[in-house]
């Protein structure tokens, strides 16, 4: 993960909350799990989401395109 701590709480509180916070989005309930064929297309938008790459692919590869929208948008 790359968050490491939550600014404004003690080292042991922030550890605790983001302990249950990385255990509660590993639940089947929040995943997708995609059947890749030639030809498949997935979007996702990373600032809402977290993306964990299975190689369970193989000997088959991925050819991934990124792509960046800059987004003006303020949070509500």
């Amino acid at each position: 993960m790359v968050t490491s701590r939550i600014v404004g709480l003690a080292d042991d509180e922030s550890d605790l909350i983001l302990k249950y916070l990385f255990d509660h989005l590993k639940k089947p309930i929040f995943q997708c799990r995609l059947h890749w064929e030639n030809g498949t297309l997935m979007v996702w938008d990373n600032r809402c989401t977290q993306h964990l790459l299975l190689p369970d692919f193989q000997p088959s590869y991925r050819l991934n395109h990124r792509v960046a929208i800059k987004d003006d948008a303020r949070p509500v």
